[in-house]
């Protein structure tokens, strides 16, 4: 059952890269490459480091890692500048190859040195695809200051909302699909994987609304459910599904009031995503911790989980920056180049 439920998580990931894909091409165009290789580096090699330590199983490290695809659509997105994708291809690739593989596999590498005294929980790979890639696009996204001009959406109303509905899916799909089996979990997480992105986007606007900023309900909306999914990743085969939705509430309008505070507002585009995605995912990593049915400090009085959870964060959050910043002097170069032209 687990080969079939990868397959079907792969299949839901492309789904997912494609809808990307079609919301941000008409700014930024995307090759079938910058997408593909990312994702296949990260699929190839967490498989590798699951089998190699043992600590699991390499057809959930493939389904986890396939999330590469779609994320790696906005890093190649926010970091191209001029013609060629080259530069930020691989930019996405090196976040692929050393960040993706770290996060999947070291939650469970570390619960297991800690042989029992402390566990990381995190079902939906919040610490690679939210948590990592937010922490690597940091420094890069210094570069792209006045060069980028991605922007998502097609121009055209009813497109936006059946391809943002499509990832929605697709997302929900892909999520559920992470569980292995069909069992009495499935529910409950397909529930979440749906509900919990949309009240994200309720949060958002809601955040926006209240502050009076001034962006667009689509534009908000579309930001509000990647909030909400990148808020339920970590926690949602471990929380109750009412607290959960919860969550992609509170990540939703984290995620506005962070996005487009006074500190941030004159910070380029990448570099808000950026931290918005270190925020709301560290938000998500905590939850088992705090609301953890048989783990949490809220239910079970444990701080161990709450402990053991931010310290994964930091870490991949610092090994994520440093690999970025060969990234960052290559993307300078290129950006460079661009202007001599």
């Amino acid at each position: 059952m687990v080969q079939l439920t990868t397959a079907v998580a792969i299949l839901a990931a492309v789904a997912m890269a494609v809808s990307a894909v079609l919301l941000v091409r008409r700014s930024v165009p995307i090759p079938a490459v910058s997408v593909v290789l990312p994702g296949v580096l990260a699929v190839g090699l967490s498989i590798v480091l699951a089998t190699a330590t043992g600590v699991l199983s390499p057809w959930t490290a493939a389904a986890i890692a396939s999330a590469a695809l779609p994320v790696a659509v906005p890093l190649v997105g926010v970091t191209r500048m001029g013609p060629s994708p080259a530069a930020a291809t691989v930019g996405a690739a090196v976040w692929a190859a050393i960040v993706v593989p770290l996060g999947v596999v070291g939650p469970p590498l570390v619960t297991r040195a800690c042989a029992g005294a402390c566990i990381v929980e995190d079902f939906g790979g919040v610490f690679p695809l939210v948590i990592g890639a937010g922490a690597f696009l940091v420094v890069p996204s210094a570069v792209t200051i006045g060069r980028n001009r991605m922007r998502s959406g097609t121009g055209h109303r009813l497109r936006d909302v059946v391809i943002a509905s499509a990832f929605w899916l697709a997302f929900a799909v892909w999520l559920t699909a992470l569980e292995g089996d069909l069992d009495e979990y499935t529910a409950p997480l397909a529930t979440a994987a749906v509900i919990g992105p949309a009240l994200g986007a309720v949060g958002w606007v809601l955040a926006d609304r209240i502050r009076g900023v001034q962006i667009t309900a689509r534009r908000a909306l579309r930001l509000g459910l990647l909030a909400g999914m990148g808020g339920i990743l970590s926690g949602v085969a471990a929380v109750t599904t009412p607290w959960m939705l919860l969550v992609g509430v509170v990540c939703g309008s984290v995620g506005a009031l962070t996005h487009d505070s006074r500190g941030m507002r004159s910070s380029p585009p990448a570099t808000r995503a950026a931290v918005a995605a270190l925020v709301v995912g560290t938000i998500g990593a905590l939850v088992p911790g705090i609301l953890g049915t048989t783990l949490g400090f809220f239910f079970a009085a444990r701080i161990d989980v709450i402990l053991a959870q931010l310290g994964v964060a930091v870490g991949l959050s610092v090994v994520a920056i440093a690999v970025s910043i060969p990234v960052a002097l290559l993307l300078r170069r290129r950006a460079a180049a661009v202007a001599m032209r």
